[in-house]
This record gives structure tokens, C-alpha cells and sequence, in this order.
């Protein structure tokens, strides 16, 4: 579908800055995504009615109903997501849509949309690609009350916040007993589309309705339960309270003679209950020393205190030297193969005590060898001398040649196939869409947007960037193809490029609108004479094509990689088997 035409831009020449604002907010279409289209491959009878009911923790109520009337053919619906509210029309498309708050017909309960000084309703970053699309807003009150009024917003202008004051609405309802609130949308020509940002009022409670049970739904409730009293516990725990004395929220315990809040007073050492007597009864001591409290008895070199030192096999007096002459040995360490203390006596190479090195010779008479007579009674042979050899070379082999003439084969080599490797494209493909997110982010800080248009164009790019990259991770890395075209045929692949081409086209859609809407002077007349003023649009015009241009070079790249994909593989049948 197609989005605000390029063309607005050059009619714009000052530019709307939004700034933000306290207030009760109705839905910021933050979470909560839906789609409600007609498509025009539905080919029932028009009018046709579409509704849809989804929970959004950021609408009021908690739920969000919309419904899309289409009264001709081509494709037309309400996307919902991303803090954006998109209703949009294919060309020749017509329709109207309705949004509705009341808890999918449960109401609201009696929202007060007065009680924090609120004075309009705003719908943020309101913007049509042309003509007027007109915006109706109904209230309904616990007791059927009703008030409505419209809005018209209207193309060739900057994004911008339309609002519609409290004054203004005409009927009975009671906005302090809200408990239905419906947005109708009804375009005046064919093929137009409208965004909203956000639905609000300008109040100073700048949150969505919480339900409170047994309370209903509150504006900006303090701990009380009571909307907008500004009430908050203290850091006691405490509703609306002044917080801790002295010694803390428990009033009761007061300070000992020490200064301590509910202290004992002085302890043994005083009042520094943290210095305790040591085993030897000393304040604040550090112990015994290492012979005990008399610090003037020592340790000898063995450690042993008011020792005499070590004796011939050290500290340990136990320990004696055995007949090898090692402190406690077991007498083995100077034994000969044969068990004599310092005898002669070795094992051979063949590891035989007291051999003649000739157990172990193998038929080549090499110590430990590996070498045997083969079944021809050749040292070392491969019994090739007496046996028959197959066509691998190998002697008694059962091996042979198959239809092919491959010796070994499996009879189908005559196909051709082999794998084709095609992970590097898709790592392209990767690295294509990657760029695009990248430019996305870097054009919105040279553009010097306000730092929520920055973060949201961010966040925007890194959401279509991960869906065009997942879809990709499911693509197969390498494919089969075969030269023999007689019992081979191509059949198309199971896969599917069409996620990663929309979101491609997402993220050109979303640096065009980002170039568009951003980056323009100020309101207000320009201070220079004529000429110079349409010589700096003009200047600012082509550095907005160029950047565009710019987009448009990345999609194409990234569409193009998605074309060289291979979409057919081969599959073989093999009537010679």
C-alpha cells in the first residue's frame, strides 16, 4: 500500500515540531499489534465488515476493537503496531473504519477525563498523504450520555497533532463518568491514507487508566487509591506518610547511652560493642600468640614451641632411615629387578629381568616390532604374493567395478549432481539489509529529529532488519544439481523470500518518511528576501532526493540479492536400477 507521496515535500516549507506533553493517554498503539484488512482478492459483495479485538496493555482498558467497512474492491485496512496507527487504501480503494475503547462492550466503568485538568483531546502525529480525511470522535457516558465532534486533517502539511477541544463536543455525555470512547475515520476521496501517533488528552496525568479492583478505572492514582492525589508511600511504607525518626520507622526504639538505637549501652570493652576480649581477657587483643597468652615462649625450627630442634631425619623423630639410607623409606628404593638392596640386576629391552633382549624380536628381528609373517610366509608382506587383488589394489579385496566402470561405485555417477554452496548469498542478503537499517539510524541523527523520532526510527529498523534476517536463517545453504537432464528434472524449492522482501520495503518506507517529515526549518516566515528563502528549500529539496535516492540504491541491492537466490533444485529417477 502506498504511503505519503513524495510530492508533499516540495509544497512543505516550514515544518511542525512536536513536543511532549502531560496527558491521560487513550491508546499509544504501542502494543498490542493488528492487522483488519479486506483484501482484493476477496471477491464477496461490498460493503463488507471486518472487526477485530485484541489486548494492549497501553489502551485504555486494556482492550482495543477495530473495525474496517470496505465499500469497494481493491485492498483496504487498519495496521496497528509500533506506535503507529496505519489505515490505508490501494488505489481505487474506499472504506471507513471505527476504533473502539470500552473492554469489548464491558465499558469502561466511568473514566474522569476531567479531574486532571485536561481541556482537548490530541491525536499525535496525525498525518493524510492528501486530500482531508475527516475524524470523528464519540463519548459515551455510564448512562448513555452521548457527545461527538470532528476533526479534519488534512494532506500536503507536516506531520502534526490535531485536537479537539472538550468545548466543542455536542450532546449530554459526562466526561467525568466516561465509558465509551469510539474513533470513526471516514476519508473523502479514494485511495487515501491517514497515521495517527497517539490518542491523548492534554492533561497532566500522562499515563494510561489503571483498573484498580474495586475501585474501577483510576487517572493517575496515588497510593490511596484516589485519582490524581498525589499521594505516595514514604519510605516507611506508609501512605502519604512524613517518613522515619531518629532511629527509623519504629518510633518506640530510642537511642542508648552509647548513642545506639535500641542498644544495651556499653558492652565489656565499652561502647564499641564491635572490640571483644580475646581468649587471653585482653580488649581489643589480637589472641595468644603462636605458644599461647606468654608470648615469651618460641617455636624451634620444627614449629614446636620450646623445642629443640630436628633430629637425623628431621622434625618428625619417629621417622628413621631404611636400608637404602632413605628417612623413612620402604626399603624398595635401592632394589634391583631381582629384589637385592643395590644389586645389578635390569630388565632387557624385551622389559625381562635379567634377559638376553631376544623375547621380543619381531620376524625382522626388531625389538617390539609389529612385523609378521603374511599367509604367503613373507616377513612383513601383504599377502599379495599368493592371493588374488581386487580392483582397489587390495589383496583378497571383493571390490569391483560398477555400470559406470567406477571401481566401488554405486551405479550413479553417470547423473552429474553435486551440491551447489549458496550460504555466501545469503550472507549477502544478510549484510544488504543490515546496511539499510544502518542508513535508517545514521539519516535520522543527521537529520537532527527529536530524540523520540530517533528512537523510534531505531527501534523500527532493528525490528525489520532481525525479520528479514530470520527469514533467511531458514533458507537451505546448498542445493543439488545434476547434469543429466534424462532422469533428472528441476522442481521448484520449498521456500519463501516473501518476509524478507517486505521487510526490505519497510525499511525503505521507513527512511523515506524519515527523510520527509524531519530536517526542515522551523515555523515561522523566512527573514531572508525571496530569492535567497526558495534557494534554501531548494537546496534542502535535493539533499532530501539525494538521500532518498540513497534508500532506494540499498533496497535495491538487498532485492536484487533475494532475486539471485536459486528458487529450483534437481531431483532424479533412475529407471536403470
Amino acid at each position: 500500500m502506498k504511503r505519503v507521496a513524495y510530492s508533499l515535500l516540495c509544497a512543505v516549507v516550514c515544518c511542525f515540531l512536536s513536543t511532549a506533553a502531560f496527558a491521560i493517554t487513550i491508546d499509544d498503539f504501542e502494543n498490542g499489534n493488528q492487522t483488519v484488512q479486506v483484501l482484493n482478492t476477496d471477491l464477496s459483495a461490498r460493503p463488507k465488515t471486518v472487526m477485530h479485538t485484541v489486548a494492549s496493555a497501553t489502551a485504555i482498558g486494556g482492550l482495543r476493537t477495530v473495525r474496517v467497512d470496505s465499500l469497494k474492491q481493491p485492498t483496504v485496512g487498519v495496521e496497528v503496531g509500533a506506535g503507529e496507527l496505519n489505515y490505508s487504501q490501494d488505489v481505487g480503494g474506499f472504506s471507513e473504519a471505527l476504533v473502539v475503547w470500552n473492554r469489548n462492550g464491558a465499558g469502561l466503568g466511568g473514566v474522569d477525563f476531567l479531574v486532571d485538568g485536561a481541556q482537548k483531546f490530541e491525536f499525535e502525529g496525525a498525518a493524510v498523504d492528501y486530500g482531508d480525511v475527516e475524524i470523528t470522535l464519540q463519548i459515551f457516558d455510564t448512562v448513555n450520555g452521548f457527545s461527538q465532534a470532528k476533526v479534519i486533517v488534512s494532506g500536503g502539511t507536516p506531520v502534526t497533532t490535531s485536537t479537539i477541544d472538550f468545548a466543542a463536543l455536542v450532546g449530554v455525555a459526562d466526561l467525568k463518568r466516561v465509558n465509551t470512547i469510539i474513533m470513526h475515520v471516514r476519508p473523502q476521496e479514494e485511495a487515501q491514507d491517514l497515521s495517527i501517533g497517539r490518542l491523548r488528552t492534554d492533561g497532566l496525568c500522562d499515563e494510561v487508566p489503571q483498573e484498580v479492583p474495586g475501585k474501577g478505572i483510576l487517572v493517575c492514582p496515588g497510593c490511596d487509591d484516589v485519582s490524581m492525589s498525589g499521594k505516595v508511600f514514604d519510605v516507611c511504607g506508609v501512605c502519604g506518610g512524613t517518613g522515619p525518626g531518629e532511629c527509623g520507622c519504629d518510633l518506640s526504639i530510642k537511642k542508648d547511652s552509647c548513642g545506639v538505637c535500641g542498644g544495651t549501652g556499653p558492652g565489656e570493652c565499652g561502647c564499641d560493642l564491635s572490640i571483644k576480649k580475646d581468649s587471653c581477657g585482653v580488649c581489643g587483643g589480637t589472641g595468644p600468640g603462636e605458644c599461647g597468652c606468654d608470648l615469651s615462649i618460641k617455636k624451634d625450627s620444627c614449629g614446636v614451641c620450646g623445642g629443640t630442634g630436628p633430629g637425623e631425619c628431621g622434625c618428625d623423630l619417629s621417622i628413621k632411615k631404611d636400608v637404602c639410607g632413605v628417612c623413612g623409606g620402604d626399603g624398595r628404593s635401592c632394589l634391583d629387578c631381582l629384589g637385592v638392596p643395590n644389586g645389578k640386576a635390569k630388565f632387557d629391552v624385551c622389559g625381562v629381568c635379567n634377559g638376553d633382549g631376544k623375547s621380543c624380536l619381531d620376524c625382522f628381528g626388531v625389538p617390539n616390532g609389529k612385523a609378521e609373517l603374511d599367509i604367503c610366509g613373507v616377513c612383513g608382506g601383504d599377502g599379495s604374493s599368493c592371493m588374488h587383488i581386487d580392483c582397489a589394489g587390495t589383496p583378497g579385496g571383493t571390490a569391483k567395478f560398477d555400470r559406470c566402470g567406477v571401481c566401488g561405485g554405486d551405479g550413479q555417477s553417470y547423473l552429474g549432481c553435486k551440491e551447489v554452496e549458496v550460504s555466501t548469498l545469503i550472507g549477502k542478503m544478510q549484510v544488504s539489509v543490515k546496511k539499510q537499517s544502518r542508513y535508517n539510524k545514521k539519516i535520522v541523527k543527521e537529520l537532527r529529529a527529536d530524540e523520540t523520532v530517533v528512537t523510534k526510527v531505531k527501534r523500527r529498523s532493528t525490528k525489520f532488519y532481525k525479520t528479514a534476517v530470520t527469514n533467511t536463517e531458514q533458507l537451505p545453504a546448498s542445493i543439488q544439481k545434476c547434469s543429466n537432464t534424462t532422469f533428472c528434472a528441476e522442481a521448484e524449492l520449498p521456500v519463501d523470500l516473501r518476509t524478507y522482501l517486505v521487510s526490505a520495503r519497510r525499511l525503505l518506507r521507513l527512511a523515506k518518511r524519515t527523510i520527509l517529515n524531519n530536517g526542515n526549518p522551523p515555523p515561522g516566515p523566512c527573514n531572508a528576501s525571496v530569492e535567497k528563502c526558495r534557494s534554501n528549500m531548494e537546496k534542502r529539496m535535493e539533499k532530501k532526493k539525494a538521500a532518498i535516492a540513497r534508500a532506494r540504491k540499498l533496497f535495491r541491492k538487498s532485492e536484487a540479492n533475494a532475486k539471485k537466490y536459486p528458487l529450483m533444485e534437481s531431483l532424479c529417477c533412475d529407471d536403470k536400477r
